[in-house]
């Protein structure tokens, strides 16, 4: 599923909601959290899982994922915090991606199929292509925005990868790392300077509880690192997440093929 906004703003978008074939679970269920419970809103117009989303619950983009066996799309919708409208089109159809920003200056990093390099930034109308990531990269994170925003972990051939980047909005450049690789986890920030980190696969498989967070200060003698956080209650994978390192939100995922679980913590 993709999620987007804060700790009391969240939004749940579409995705999976039992096993294999993929085609036949898909659902386009959207939900909205004010920070106490979840409520059914307008569903997405076309149905997808292994898509991305971003942005703040009244302004979300999602884009991409496959919307039917075998159908990898380049496809977009936004929603404004009530009914959804079709987005541009990303150059590169892709799934398991993923991106940071608003629905007016997002950027979209990585996926498959094939693993791609690719990045691609949103205006609010259209997706051009931009500087490709340093190496290929899928079932990564990003928090942040458009012109200061970081890319997580996840896996690059022939391995899941600890390294992490930031990205101005031009050029990538190294960032520290988490002490974890893993792919399929939930990452949030409104800002790279305060990124939290959960959940996922690590290299060893089965499903982590983790939480690492991030934070950036040019006040500090170490400006920048990693530290471990509270682990979440359920170790899990493809769930997503929403706000800040400290007011965050870790929902939904799956515990195991098919096994998706509703709990948000």
């Amino acid at each position: 599923q993709g999620g987007a906004g804060t700790q009391t703003a969240a939004l749940i978008v579409s995705g999976n909601t039992g096993g294999p074939p993929i085609a036949g679970a898909l659902n386009a269920n959207v939900e909205e959290y004010d920070g106490t419970s979840w409520s059914e809103q307008n569903n997405i117009p076309t149905a997808r899982a292994d898509h991305m989303a971003f942005g703040p619950q009244t302004a979300a983009l999602a884009s991409g994922g496959i919307i039917s066996t075998a159908t990898i799309t380049n496809t977009s919708a936004e929603y404004d915090g009530t009914n959804w409208t079709t987005g541009g089109t990303m150059g590169t159809s892709r799934e398991y991606h993923s991106g940071a920003g608003t629905v007016s200056a997002g950027v979209v990093t990585g996926g498959v199929p094939p693993i791609t390099a690719n990045v691609e930034e949103y205006d609010g109308t259209s997706f051009s292509e931009v500087n490709n990531l340093p190496a290929a990269r899928q079932s990564h994170q990003m928090s942040g925005i458009q012109t200061a925003s970081m890319v997580i972990s996840g896996y690059i051939p022939p391995a899941y990868t600890t390294s992490c980047l930031f990205y101005d909005g031009t050029n990538f450049s190294s960032a520290p790392s988490v002490a974890t690789a893993r792919t399929n986890a939930a990452g949030a920030g409104g800002t790279p300077s305060a990124t939290l980190f959960s959940g996922g696969v690590p290299s060893s498989g089965g499903y982590v509880a983790n939480t690492e967070e991030f934070t950036q200060s040019i006040n500090t003698i170490t400006p920048a690192a990693w530290a471990s956080g509270t682990s979440i209650n359920t170790g899990r994978e493809l769930l997503a997440g929403a706000g800040t390192t400290s007011a965050g939100l870790a929902f939904g995922g799956q515990t195991s093929n098919p096994t998706k679980v509703n709990n948000s913590e």
